[in-house]
């Protein structure tokens, strides 16, 4: 549950966790502009510049930059607008997963107190934590691949990796 929790409070929140981390070279008129995306569960920040903390953020890393033409249709299409809206709703369920873990640590402390009835209800919650934990991270783990292949597949120079806030949702 603790790790739910930190998995919740990623990027623009906690600088140090991220689900996605992209290091991006693009070369503009002879002027190149290097920055490091992050992506988190409740924004993302684009090297010192970070968006505003809420549930389903919109990205233009194009806009962003300031860059327009063929690269800015080139960086906007590394992160679509489906894939992008869809991230971050579904991304929801890691606090969703978090209450359901401490919702069922508090009926396990009252359990105790009441017979089988109690203990079934603890049981059905932390499994329903559960799969909202798992389908998250399958999910996570899908769109930064997705993502990694189109990064590298694109003429945006950049490498990309992993972030340390897709493990802490792995329960």
């Amino acid at each position: 549950m603790q790790l739910l929790v930190l998995a919740t409070v990623t990027v623009p929140v906690t600088k140090g966790l991220y689900l996605f981390k992209a290091e991006l070279s693009v070369t503009v008129d002879t002027i190149t502009v290097n920055e490091t995306l992050k992506l988190g569960v409740l924004g993302y920040c684009l090297g010192s510049t970070c968006s505003n903390t809420s549930v389903g953020y919109q990205l233009d890393i194009a806009e962003l930059l300031g860059i327009t033409g063929t690269i800015a249709t080139e960086l906007d299409n590394l992160i679509g607008e489906k894939i992008a809206k869809w991230l971050t709703y579904v991304l929801v369920l890691v606090p969703v997963s978090a209450g359901f873990g401490f919702l069922s640590f508090l009926l396990g402390l009252t359990a105790h107190i009441r017979e089988c009835g109690g203990t079934c209800l603890t049981v059905f919650v932390a499994g329903l934590g559960s799969t909202c934990g798992l389908v998250v991270f399958v999910f996570q783990v899908v769109v930064v691949e997705i993502l990694k292949k189109r990064i590298s597949s694109s003429d945006v120079n950049g490498t990309a990796q992993f972030g340390n806030g897709v493990w802490l949702t792995r329960e």
